[in-house]
C-alpha cells in the first residue's frame, strides 16, 4: 500500500485444495468414501465459494457429520448464492452458512457486531452479555448452567469459524473475529444494532443495542436523537483509551433508557457512580472494568446500590 512495487493480487485457493479443505472439516476420517453423493454435492458447494478458504471452512463446519442429503442440497441451491457480489466478495457464502445456525445462535453472533473490529473478546464478558438478554437456552431441554450453555455456543461458533484465534489467558479464553465475519455480523444485525460514531447521521428509532466507541465525539444533533430512543436494551461504550463520559451521554443512557439490560462502561473513569444506575430495574449486566480513578470507591458505591444483587457486575 505504501511501496513503489506493483500490487500483487492474491488469487483464490485452487479447487483441489479447496475441496481437500472442505472434506477435512465436513467429514470424519475417510467418511467421504461412504457418501459419494454428498461428496459430489460438496464439490459444487466448494466451486461456488470461489477459492475463498474461510467460506469453504465455514460451510464445511456447518455440514460436519451431517449425512442428510437434502440439507446439503438446500445449501447448494440457496437463493443467497445469487446475491450480487463485488469482486472477490465472500459475504454471500458466509451468509449461507449463517442461515444454518439455530435462531438463538444467530442472535448471539449478530450481537458481536457491537464490538469493534480486531476486538479481543473474553469468554466471561460475552457469555454474560448473552445471558443478560436471555439468549442461552439448553438445546436438549435439560437443566444446565447458563454459563455452560454459553461456552457451548462459543465452541459452535469457533468450529464454524465465526470466531477464531482462541487462547487460554489465566483461566479464561480470549478470541477474535475475522474482519469479514464482523462485516457479516453488521449486515445481519442492522435492524437491531447501531454503532454510533462522530460521522453517524441517523439512528433507527427502533434500535435495541447501541455501541458508542467514542462517546464524547457524538454530535449534538445526534445526541438529541439518542435521547429520543425508548427501546434501548444495551449501551456499550468501548473507548480505546480511558475516558470521562460527558454528563449529556450519561443522562441519555441512564435517565432515558428505562429497560437497559446490559451496560458496558469499560475504561470509563468514575470517582462516583451515577445514582441512576440503582433505578435500572431490568439491568442484568454492568461492566465497570479498567476504571483507574477510584476503583475502591466505585466498588463500595456499587455494593450499596439497592439493586446490586439483581445483576452481574464486573470491576477489575
Amino acid at each position: 500500500m505504501v511501496g513503489t512495487m506493483p500490487t500483487y493480487n492474491l488469487p483464490g485457493l485452487p479447487h483441489d485444495d479447496c475441496l481437500a479443505l472442505f472434506v477435512n472439516y465436513a467429514f470424519q476420517k475417510e467418511q467421504e468414501k461412504q457418501y459419494p453423493n454428498l461428496l459430489k454435492i460438496g464439490e459444487e458447494i466448494v466451486r461456488k465459494c470461489g477459492g475463498a478458504p474461510l467460506a469453504v471452512r465455514t460451510l464445511a463446519g456447518q455440514l460436519f457429520s451431517n449425512t442428510d442429503e437434502q440439507q446439503w442440497v438446500r445449501i447448494k441451491d440457496s437463493e443467497l448464492w445469487k446475491t450480487e457480489q463485488k469482486g472477490n466478495d465472500i459475504l454471500p457464502a458466509l451468509r449461507v452458512s449463517y442461515e444454518q445456525l439455530p435462531s438463538d445462535l444467530k442472535r448471539c453472533f449478530a450481537y458481536c457486531s457491537l464490538f469493534p473490529k480486531n476486538y479481543e473478546f473474553n469468554d466471561y464478558e460475552l457469555t454474560q452479555f448473552w445471558m443478560a438478554h436471555g439468549l442461552l437456552r439448553s438445546s436438549n431441554g435439560c437443566s444446565q448452567l447458563e454459563e455452560d450453555i454459553g461456552f457451548g455456543y462459543l465452541k459452535e461458533l469457533e468450529y464454524g469459524c465465526f470466531l477464531q484465534d482462541f487462547r487460554d489467558q489465566y483461566g479464561s479464553f480470549q478470541f477474535k473475529m475475522h474482519d469479514v465475519m464482523h462485516d457479516l455480523a453488521l449486515s445481519v444485525a442492522q435492524d437491531e444494532c447501531s454503532v454510533v460514531t462522530a460521522t453517524s447521521q441517523q439512528i433507527d428509532k427502533n434500535v435495541l443495542h447501541l455501541s458508542i466507541p467514542d462517546p464524547n465525539s457524538v454530535h449534538p444533533d445526534l445526541l438529541t436523537l439518542l435521547q429520543g430512543l425508548d427501546r434501548v436494551r444495551t449501551v456499550f461504550i468501548h473507548s480505546a483509551e480511558d475516558v470521562i463520559i460527558s454528563s449529556s451521554i450519561l443522562e441519555a443512557c441512564l435517565s432515558k433508557y428505562k429497560y437497559l439490560r446490559s451496560l458496558n462502561f469499560s475504561r470509563s473513569q468514575f470517582e462516583e457512580l451515577p445514582k441512576q444506575i440503582g433505578k435500572l430495574k431490568h439491568l442484568r449486566y454492568l461492566d465497570l472494568s479498567w476504571n483507574h480513578r477510584n476503583q475502591k470507591a466505585v466498588k463500595l458505591h456499587l455494593q450499596a446500590t439497592e439493586l446490586a444483587n439483581s445483576f452481574t457486575w464486573w470491576v477489575r
